[in-house]
């Protein structure tokens, strides 16, 4: 640091700034900025570090790390918004927080669904009718189905790299009347 003080100050001066004393000088700021370098890489290695120290010191703080974001471990809660004829509107809710929005990570659900008796289907029996990306959707069942038809209803969260919850507790509801006015153009 002195070499490159003296340097500095020798090619900073009218009289004595010549080419020579002015090599002298970048030489020695490249020399210190070598050993500046070394020391950081020194004091970054060291564990445990906080980043505000690093900030005092006038070093670059590293970005967090990413990590992997896992498969959610709670399944979806699925409710029943609302059932017009043959279509049936849901949403979908965080299992931990209950908001009506995907948790962290996930991409969108898989709906399940059957058209059955009086109990749901067994847990690997059930269809996939569709993929949705958002936590309200729709399912249209079957135009021919009768008004009453009972349906079960389940979904599961999806992330990115297509790892999935559990399945939801499924529910039931019954296809409604069809809005449609009896005579009325389609």
């Amino acid at each position: 640091q002195q070499a490159m003080s003296a340097a500095m100050a020798i090619a900073g001066r009218t009289t004595t700034r010549t080419p020579v004393a002015i090599g002298s000088k970048r030489r020695a700021v490249a020399r210190f900025k070598e050993i500046a370098h070394t020391v950081a890489e020194l004091i970054k290695a060291q564990n445990g570090l906080e980043p505000g120290r690093l900030m005092e010191l006038g070093l670059r703080v590293p970005k967090p790390s990413r990590h992997r974001l896992a498969a959610p471990k709670e399944a979806p809660v699925v409710s029943v918004a609302e059932v017009a004829g043959n279509v049936v509107r849901l949403r979908l809710a965080d299992g931990v927080t209950g908001n009506f929005a995907r948790p962290m990570g996930v991409v969108g659900a898989m709906i399940f669904s059957a058209i059955t008796g009086h109990r749901a289907p067994e847990c690997g029996q059930w269809p996939m009718t569709q993929m949705v990306s958002r936590a309200r959707c729709e399912l249209v069942f079957p135009p021919g189905l009768p008004p009453g038809t009972k349906v079960w209803i389940s979904a599961q969260w999806v992330t990115r790299r297509a790892e999935t919850s559990p399945i939801a507790q499924p529910v039931y509801t019954h296809l409604g009347y069809s809005t449609q006015v009896p005579g009325a153009a389609a």
